[in-house]
């Protein structure tokens, strides 16, 4: 976050998240204190659904066109709702692994033994 406005790639990476997540700093909106908060953590507004940027960049103070939950926990409940995907994706993979040291071992033996 203290390089939001430094570096382009900081930036756009901080958009995405608050974005994607409808989110806004890492606890909250407060993280951006003593800095000006970004249009990511406008949402959208209830009636028109467009967002409202202009809006949002005079209203910055008030929470009524900013999210209000932080990153983190968006992030951490994205994470836990993926994690047995994760997980069955790790253990096929240790699969593979195995199966492939084991056709090496084969392979070497074979060789060694010259193909009989």
């Amino acid at each position: 976050m203290d390089r939001y406005g430094t570096k382009d790639a900081d930036k756009d990476a901080w958009d995405n998240v608050q974005q994607r997540f409808k989110c806004c700093g890492i606890d909250g909106p407060n993280n951006w204190q003593g800095k000006l908060i970004p249009t990511s953590c406008c949402r959208e507004k209830q009636d028109s659904g467009e967002t409202e940027s202009a809006v949002c960049k005079i209203l910055q103070t008030k929470n009524s066109y900013l999210s209000t939950t932080g990153c983190y926990e968006e992030i951490k409940m994205e994470v836990q709702s993926n994690a047995k995907c994760l997980i069955g994706v790790g253990i096929g993979i240790a699969f593979i692994e195995v199966v492939g040291v084991v056709l090496a071992c084969w392979l070497a033996k074979t060789v060694k033994s010259g193909g009989k």
